[in-house]
């Protein structure tokens, strides 16, 4: 079902064209896309072989963050097979920072969980998400391959504090991964934007 074919970097397959029209559409297409910053109206994406489709109901037997999430069900593009959830955390908040902004659960192999995250990461910048986190713990140089062969780069390591349901004894100490889905220089736009409108709101009050 899966062949061998080279994936190209999800960075690269992120990234957009650093002039000022370019600059300027891009801004404008992501604010039409997101009415609502966060909000996901679509129900269902689709990827190479996935079709993952928005759950109406979030399941109460499993764990849910505190944070804004998404949850779909994956399902295989030609069969309409479930295969599996996965969860989108939406924002920078305590469970994205401590356990990373992507849940899946399910039987996926490499290539399957690559075209998962890919689709999910694609999902969080079409609805101005400026990164997306991914977490391990300390040392695990398999998850930091695996990582970085999507582009995220090492942000810092993290001690989850004891009082932190993401404490877990022995394996607190947690690594840090950042995927940028959002070029450096929108995320220096948006920013300019707002502070500008902030300051508008203040000499009018």
């Amino acid at each position: 079902m899966f062949g061998k074919k080279k994936k190209s970097s999800l960075l690269r397959k992120l990234g957009i064209g650093s002039t000022a029209g370019a600059l300027t559409a891009y801004i404008g297409s992501e604010l039409n896309k997101a009415v609502k910053r966060y909000e996901i109206k679509d129900s269902k994406f689709v990827s190479d072989h996935f079709v993952l489709e928005k759950k109406k109901d979030m399941s109460k037997d499993c764990y849910t963050p505190a944070q804004r999430y998404y949850e779909f069900d994956v399902l295989n593009r030609e069969t309409r097979e479930v295969l599996g959830t996965a969860q989108l955390l939406m924002g920078q908040e305590e469970d994205s920072f401590y356990g990373g902004h992507i849940r899946v659960s399910g039987k996926f192999d490499k290539t399957q969980r690559r075209e998962l995250d890919t689709t999910l990461a694609e999902i969080a910048k079409n609805h101005l998400m400026s990164h997306v986190n991914f977490v391990c713990v300390k040392g695990d140089k398999e998850k930091k391959a695996y990582y970085e062969s999507l582009g995220a780069k090492f942000v810092k390591t993290i001690k989850v504090p004891e009082d932190s349901h993401y404490y877990i004894k022995k394996h607190h100490v947690l690594e840090q991964y950042r995927l940028d889905t959002v070029d450096e220089k929108v995320i220096q736009y948006m920013d300019l934007t707002a502070k500008r409108k902030a300051e508008k709101e203040k000499k009018a009050s």
